[in-house]
């Protein structure tokens, strides 16, 4: 699906906002945008086009599927949609869970089986019928029951969990990276933030991941543009900044000794 909607539409969360979810019907098209939460989407009637980065697959009942701030998406309604959405941020679910989804490299998503749709229908239920606030009992009952959900899908993209190898606070920053990518990320604010020193929280950064923290989020930003350039019809120039660079140059440099060629021929 080509478009340039997501540069000017990028539904966001503010400060306060933890996690929220909603049972509601799409009737109409939603055109290609990103967000700066995660999400969870369950389908429990209808049918539509779902692009997710550039690929393309048809959404119906039993459909579950999960994005990162990373992704961008669109949905193109066949028949109207019933679906129960779920919105939060990284503080709110475990940082080992999340990031085993979304280091996983798969695509997020799965169709249940009518006796599995059967077992986790009623929890997501539950789920949009507890009220959004504040109250931390609440948000523990939500998270809880994400998790429940999250499980199951495990089982079904056969995920392996991850054994936390570092502290709780090396992950969040990896989740606040996926998270933010897009804008300028400094490693004073993610060290401070985990309680360590620049030198050693970079050193448990890439002990724990494999990766020093630039290249990782370099990674993130070239393939962000690589689903760009292969799916919409926005400029070299704009994906270059949009995916968070703020050189060209050094942007093509990058680009084209990742994928072996230069944004321009990448170009769909």
């Amino acid at each position: 699906m080509k478009g340039t909607a997501y540069l000017e539409k990028k539904y966001e969360i503010d400060e306060n906002f933890k996690i929220s979810a909603i049972k509601r019907t799409k009737t109409t098209d939603v055109e290609i945008h990103t967000h700066n939460y995660f999400e969870i989407e369950f389908i429990l009637s209808g049918k539509a086009i779902h692009t997710v980065n550039g690929y393309t697959y048809t959404l119906k009942k039993g459909d579950v599927y999960m994005l990162s701030p990373s992704d961008f998406h669109s949905v193109k309604v066949i028949e109207p949609i019933t679906l129960i959405n779920i919105m939060y941020t990284e503080q709110v679910i475990s940082p080992t869970f999340v990031y085993d989804f979304f280091a996983s490299g798969k695509m997020l998503t799965c169709r249940l089986s009518d006796a599995e749709f059967d077992r986790l229908a009623p929890v997501f239920e539950l789920i949009a019928q507890k009220p959004t606030s504040d109250d931390n009992l609440n948000i523990r009952y939500i998270r809880n029951l994400c998790e429940c959900m999250m499980l199951t899908i495990y089982d079904k993209l056969k995920i392996v969990p991850k054994e936390p190898t570092a502290s709780r606070s090396v992950y969040r920053s990896i989740l606040y990276i996926n998270r933010n990518f897009r804008a300028k990320i400094s490693l004073d604010e993610l060290s401070k933030s985990a309680g360590y020193s620049k030198n050693y929280f970079s050193h448990l950064f890439n002990k724990t991941f494999g990766v020093g923290i630039n290249d990782y989020i370099n990674n993130l930003r070239l393939d962000y543009a690589y689903a760009l350039l292969t799916s919409t019809d926005v400029s070299v120039t704009q994906v270059c900044f949009s995916s968070g660079f703020s050189s060209f140059s050094v942007f093509s440099r990058m680009f084209k000794k990742r994928f072996s060629a230069p944004p321009s021929k990448i170009m769909k």
